[in-house]
């Protein structure tokens, strides 16, 4: 699915050089040219960012008309204020946005010379990969240049000496092939009278953590039990207390209903068959007067 984008390109690239004249030879300098210009280019949603800017720098190249060499890892492409990496896919990156950054510093001096040798190639290979320029070189320089030695430097932290590509191939092939059936090939090799011992000891072991577990499991019964009893006179002097408030109201509902006129032990009466309801010993009081 493709899509047009607009780039706006930034930065410094090497101008043609002029020849300064001296009295011995001639001394060549170079112009360096700012740039900031806006262009469209038409995507594809499954290009990677690496394919990206290959585009951009084939379409700076057609706008420029020059034959300045931009490499990818001259160019920094930037989203919604955010860098992205090589490795990452274009419509990933992009979700709703229509306008991207590009900056660009290729001066001549800084500009990497874009050799085809074994060690570009393979800083390019793990740039792909995900990998930091840095950090591949540094794992280049450790596994001297070889790629398969590299990546497992950087993903599992593992020094493989390749000193010899044999030597290399071997050992990673011995990492790749025997490393998710370490578990088995260890079974496989061991006296089966060890396995029922190691078999019998680990029952052992996890037999006394069970007792011991059962163990702490009847303490902390124990201790709940002491608890409850050291909290049981709390709790009665908490019911004591709510025994002592329901009499209270229960004797300043008595009296009120005593201050309408009836004697305390009709109000006490009426008060006790209505339910503790003060308005309704109130109510049958008054029916009974009237009768």
């Amino acid at each position: 699915m493709g899509r047009s984008i607009t780039v706006v390109v930034i930065g410094t690239l090497p101008g043609q050089p002029s020849k300064n004249g001296g009295k011995k030879r001639s001394l060549e300098q170079t112009q360096s040219n700012i740039l900031h210009l806006e262009m469209q280019i038409q995507v594809e949603l499954a290009w990677s960012v690496q394919r990206l800017k290959e585009e951009i720098a084939s379409t700076l190249d057609r706008e420029l008309q020059s034959s300045v060499d931009i490499p990818p890892e001259n160019q920094y492409i930037a989203i919604n204020g955010s860098v992205v990496c090589d490795a990452d896919s274009v419509g990933s990156v992009l979700l709703d946005k229509r306008t991207i950054v590009c900056a660009i510093d290729a001066t001549q001096e800084n500009a990497p010379s874009r050799e085809t040798t074994e060690q570009s190639v393979a800083v390019h290979a793990l740039e792909r990969m995900g990998f930091s320029t840095k950090r591949a070189k540094e794992a280049l320089d450790i596994s001297n240049n070889n790629v398969e030695a590299a990546v497992a430097f950087l993903t599992d932290g593992i020094y493989i000496d390749t000193s010899t590509q044999r030597k290399t191939d071997d050992r990673l092939a011995d990492i790749a092939m025997n490393k998710p059936y370490y578990l088995f090939t260890a079974l496989q090799s061991c006296d089966p009278d060890h396995l029922v011992d190691m078999t019998l000891d680990r029952m052992s072991a996890a037999m006394q953590r069970q007792q011991s577990k059962q163990e702490v499991d009847e303490i902390d019964t124990a201790d709940e039990e002491e608890t409850k009893e050291e909290m049981s006179p709390a709790a009665e002097l908490v019911y004591n207390e709510a025994d002592f408030l329901q009499e209270h109201l229960a004797a300043a509902a008595i009296e009120r209903l005593q201050a309408l006129g009836f004697g305390r032990e009709e109000a006490y009466n009426a008060y006790a068959a209505c339910g503790r309801d003060e308005n309704a010993a109130a109510n049958l009081l008054l029916e009974s007067f009237a009768m």
